[in-house]
């Protein structure tokens, strides 16, 4: 009986601990095709073009990463139509639009080239939207 209640006292207060923690708020995510427009809380976003994709192809060793570099067009309720050149999944350079609580972000572009699979050229644009 007294290994049963220390084993009943040890679960609750383990339980207590793991009640604890602070749960993340999840980021939210959108793709864009290569010329299609999306529209997020008012603000339009038009994925114009590909400027440059020196990316690593797939299984290649390279001595430079390379980068992707996007044109788009944002405009929303407020802000007049802009033209936008990004790079893709650079902290610095990849900002769309900055509201008073979020702000909307290039995250990534798709396909990564592959050499094995050159033609596969229908870019997908990876946006997140982080809360401020």
């Amino acid at each position: 009986m007294k290994n049963f209640s220390l084993l009943l006292l040890l679960f609750i207060t383990t339980l207590g601990f793991t009640q604890t923690e602070v749960v993340q708020t999840p980021q939210i995510a959108f793709k864009i095709g290569l010329g299609t427009t999306v529209s997020n809380d008012g603000v339009k976003i038009q994925f114009k073009e590909v400027l440059e994709d020196s990316r690593c192809p797939l299984n290649v060793q390279c001595v430079w990463a390379g980068q992707a570099r996007v044109r788009v067009m944002v405009s929303g309720p407020d802000l007049p139509e802009e033209s936008l050149d990004l790079i893709v999944a650079k902290k610095d350079k990849n900002v769309l639009f900055i509201a008073e609580n979020y702000v909307l972000k290039a995250m990534g572009l798709a396909p990564y080239p592959d050499t094995k699979n050159p033609e596969n050229k229908k870019y997908i644009l990876s946006v997140v939207k982080e809360k401020l």
